[in-house]
């Protein structure tokens, strides 16, 4: 059985521009409701069969407590091949049952086939095996939801993206820049709105690939989530390029008193990126 998705959260009227943006939110139930119940009757079954033995203090057969281990195993093994599985899928990522993947290493989703025949979902894992998902669904069900979750999927991560170009400063003065990214860093980021996560942003400033600008608002960002200084300082040890390094520095040690500096430090970085060997 497949439940119905259910589309991204409206905004309530008045809302303010600065609000994250809504995401895409997908949530399936996927796999038989028979076998839910089926596997709490042999769940009671198994209860009531092992309270029988402890009630029967002698005399117990070898045969009646294998036979209970057996059918408790039998049960066991039902549940993890037959239950139905819940998939969520929203700004931050796709949770399957209690496992969670970023959006950001959610390569694909496609139908999962086992001798010709649909088995479930096979998800694609940046840096990872891929997540073999296997559940029962109607056979022409599943080009469907593999469709519907592989569209979600694209729609979280280009609004992600966008979260993540907010970081550039564009034609903003260093104030209204650094104002408007530290709000931005204060928004809630949740499972359906996309805001800026701590990880993402983490994971840009520490990207030796992208441009100091970006590097930059994500420092700028990060201090604005947590007073742990730590992962710009490394960003900045870790910076090859003098006038990048001592923006991120500055950021790092940045207090009340030495605002001013640490601007004209931004400013320099900003002025003239070095160029491309």
């Amino acid at each position: 059985m497949v439940a119905p998705a259910h589309g991204a959260r409206s905004d309530e009227a008045g809302s303010s521009a600065d609000e994250p943006t809504p995401s895409p939110h997908v949530e399936l139930t996927l796999g038989s409701r028979l076998w839910r119940r089926l596997l709490a009757l042999l769940t009671a079954a198994y209860v009531a069969l092992f309270s029988s033995v402890y009630l029967a203090l002698a005399g117990v057969p070898l045969w009646y407590l294998v036979g209970g281990a057996l059918f408790a195993l039998l049960a066991w093994v039902l549940s993890k091949r037959f239950s139905p599985r819940r998939i969520a899928l929203g700004a931050d990522g796709l949770a399957v049952d209690r496992a969670f993947l970023n959006i950001e290493d959610v390569q694909w989703v496609r139908v999962h086939e086992q001798g010709g025949a649909p088995r479930g979902l096979h998800i694609g894992r940046r840096g990872d095996a891929p997540l073999i998902l296997p559940f029962r669904a109607p056979r022409e069900r599943y080009p469907e939801i593999a469709r519907t979750l592989s569209e979600a999927v694209v729609s979280a991560q280009l609004a992600r993206a966008q979260a993540l170009r907010s970081l550039e400063r564009g034609q903003r003065t260093i104030a209204e820049w650094r104002a408007d990214l530290v709000r931005l860093a204060r928004q809630r980021s949740d499972f359906r709105t996309v805001g800026l996560s701590e990880d993402n942003v983490e994971r840009l400033l520490g990207d030796p690939t992208a441009p100091a600008e970006q590097r930059i608002g994500a420092a700028i960002a990060l201090r604005a989530k947590s007073a742990d200084t730590r992962r710009v300082r490394v960003a900045a040890e870790g910076a090859a390029e003098p006038r990048l390094r001592i923006a991120l520095t500055r950021l790092a040690e940045e207090d009340d008193a030495r605002v001013a500096e640490t601007d004209a430090a931004i400013e320099e970085a900003l002025a003239r990126e070095p160029p491309r060997i």
